[in-house]
């Protein structure tokens, strides 16, 4: 059996990332890349040990996109041209998929989702984007470098709240966080849990009003 894997990190797809960085053995590793983990486990270890090794060093390379606008299935997407401006409930979920490292590369496509959307006005100079739909399911076949281009201005975002955002706000936001953390934690309906977000979306407006 030959094993298949990319040559290079551009060409890795976020779910291919997202089970690469969350693997725990070589075998993992391999399989992320759509090898057969029953299959690997009776071949030659130093065949797979060399593959998870050559994979070990290009992940590390971590590269990303010199654009924040990309085409995927024919539709033109962004970066949110605004991160300040993100909808209160794509805030809410972007918190709880980065609790850890290994959450944000768990949660990959979700992240993907709150980041990138698909461009309604391109002026050149700036562009606008769609509302947030948190059930979609885009990107997942997306270049991991998009991602990682996105992650570079997401990781100023914290900061750029606790300098920027009415301590009101931020307050009703880390309180609000904390709620969403507990219900996601505890298991508990999405219904539910998109109700709750609706309401506390409400609450934000007014408490900007």
């Amino acid at each position: 059996m030959k094993i298949e894997h990319p040559k290079y990190y551009q060409d890795v797809t976020i779910k291919e990332a997202s089970k690469f960085y969350t693997a725990h053995t070589d075998i993992e590793k391999v399989a992320a890349f759509g090898n057969d983990a029953e299959v690997l486990l009776k071949m030659k270890m130093n065949e797979v040990t060399k593959v998870a090794k050559f994979l070990d060093e290009m992940m590390d390379s971590g590269q990303g996109s010199d654009s924040l606008k990309f085409t995927h299935d024919g539709i033109l997407y962004g970066l949110h041209p605004d991160l300040h401006g993100l909808e209160y409930g794509a805030y809410v979920d972007i918190v709880s998929y980065m609790d850890t490292e290994e959450s944000y590369w768990l949660n990959a496509e979700k992240i993907a989702n709150v980041l990138f959307r698909r461009i309604t006005l391109d002026t050149g100079k700036r562009y606008e984007v769609e509302e947030y739909n948190p059930n979609l399911e885009l990107f997942g076949e997306l270049p991991v470098i998009y991602l990682n281009t996105a992650g570079f201005f997401l990781s100023n975002l914290g900061l750029s709240y606790e300098i920027s955002i009415n301590k009101s706000i931020l307050s009703l936001a880390r309180l609000e966080i904390r709620k969403a953390q507990s219900f996601l934690k505890s298991g508990v309906l999405t219904t539910r849990f998109s109700i709750w977000r609706a309401k506390m979306s409400q609450r934000l407006k007014r408490s900007q009003g």
